[in-house]
């Protein structure tokens, strides 16, 4: 079973490679293939139109997406929009005190937003929703 973390690069201005690293490692506990937009996806060397084929490919191979939707991100969309036509569901992570748009929260696929504040509150609440998809 695979599993896909996406979500943009920053957060407010600050980096969030170190925390999908983390995640990755987390994540590994619950499912047999995890894989990240980071490192996997944002280095990538592929034209425009093959780098999307590539996506939409490992999404619809997918038994999950963590989607870290704290920060408003157009490839993010697109990809939340591939789970609802694959019928995939989505775990949505929020950042404390950062809003989610309507959209993104009222996506069909959208199983629950977990809100945290900590990589430690985060992993206490993320374990038992991805237990659940196995």
């Amino acid at each position: 079973m695979k599993v896909y973390i996406m979500g943009p690069k920053q957060i407010a201005g600050n980096s969030y490679i170190s925390f999908y690293k983390d995640m990755v490692k987390f994540c590994k506990y619950y499912f047999d293939e995890v894989v990240c937009t980071y490192p996997d996806f944002w280095e990538s060397k592929r034209a425009p139109k093959e780098h999307y084929k590539f996506i939409r490919r490992q999404i619809e191979s997918c038994k999950a997406l963590v989607a870290e939707v704290s920060t408003p991100a157009t490839g993010l969309g697109v990809q939340l929009q591939m789970a609802v036509e694959y019928k995939i569901p989505v775990i949505g992570i929020v950042r404390k005190g950062k809003k989610v748009s309507a959209l993104a929260e009222g996506l069909p696929m959208m199983r629950s937003i977990l809100v945290y504040s900590s990589m430690k509150e985060l992993k206490k609440k993320l374990g038992p929703e991805l237990a659940r998809l196995k």
